[in-house]
C-alpha cells in the first residue's frame, strides 16, 4: 500500500494547516485495519519523518529522509521548492538538469510537482523551521 499524504499526490489539500501531526493522524486508520499486517514500513522523504511518528512496526526503512538544516539552508530549500511549484519545468528541462535521469524519472518528477499543494509544503516548513 502506498497512500498519498494530505497535500501530496491525489490526497486532499489541507491548505496552510498541514503539520506532521496532521499527516500522521490521517494515516492512523490504516494501522487499525485488522486485515493489514504491518511487518515493514517504508517512509520516503517526508514520509520518513511520519513513519517515525506512527505506531511501532517490526522494521522501518527510511529512504532519503530530511536532513537537519540550519535556518538559512531551510529558507533556501523552501524558496527553491516553492519556486519549482510556481514555475513547473518540462520533462526535457529536468533531463537536461539531471543527465543521469531516465525519461521516466523526469516524468514522475514533473507529475509530482504538478500535484503537490505548495501551501501544504510551505506550512510544513514553517511549523518546523521558519
Amino acid at each position: 500500500m502506498a497512500p498519498d499524504l494530505i497535500g501530496h499526490g491525489l490526497g486532499p489539500s489541507p491548505g496552510a494547516t498541514c503539520t506532521v501531526a496532521t499527516l500522521t493522524s490521517a494515516l492512523l486508520p490504516l494501522f487499525a485495519a485488522p486485515a493489514l499486517p504491518w511487518g515493514l514500513l517504508i517512509g520516503h522523504s517526508l514520509g520518513g519523518v511520519i513513519a517515525l511518528h506512527l505506531p511501532p512496526v517490526p522494521r522501518i526503512v527510511l529512504v532519503d529522509p530530511p536532513l537537519e538544516l540550519s535556518a538559512n539552508q531551510t529558507r533556501g530549500v523552501v524558496e527553491g521548492t516553492l519556486d519549482d511549484f510556481k514555475n513547473l519545468k518540462s520533462v526535457e528541462e529536468f533531463m537536461k538538469r539531471n543527465p543521469r535521469w531516465t525519461e521516466r524519472d523526469a516524468v514522475i518528477k514533473v507529475y509530482g510537482e504538478s500535484v503537490c499543494d505548495p501551501a501544504a509544503v510551505e506550512a510544513l516548513f514553517r511549523v518546523r523551521h521558519l
